[in-house]
């Protein structure tokens, strides 16, 4: 773990900083993983506080790239308020 002062849209944080250690698709791999700000510019609906997340805006569709990191994992999803959960995700 490490903390790092660093200018964020909030100001000055003191920016922490960890290392994860994760098995994905059957290999163990470590990730540096930074602890975001916990900040509610228009509330609590607008957070984002989740572990290993991607983030989409656009529109609608039923197919998305990008989530290696995810491989083999149980993911949930959260679209117009409605939760799925997702098996083995590639």
């Amino acid at each position: 773990m490490a903390s790092i002062t660093e200018a964020s849209s909030v100001g000055n944080v003191d920016a922490v900083y960890h290392v994860v250690q994760r098995t994905v698709l059957g290999v163990t791999v470590n990730y540096i993983e930074r602890f975001v700000e916990l900040t509610f510019p228009t509330g609590y609906q607008s957070s984002w506080q989740v572990d290993a997340g991607i983030g989409y805006n656009g529109a609608a569709a039923t197919i998305f790239s990008g989530a290696q990191h995810l491989g083999g994992m149980a993911v949930t999803g959260l679209a117009d308020g409605v939760v799925n959960q997702l098996h083995n995700a590639c």
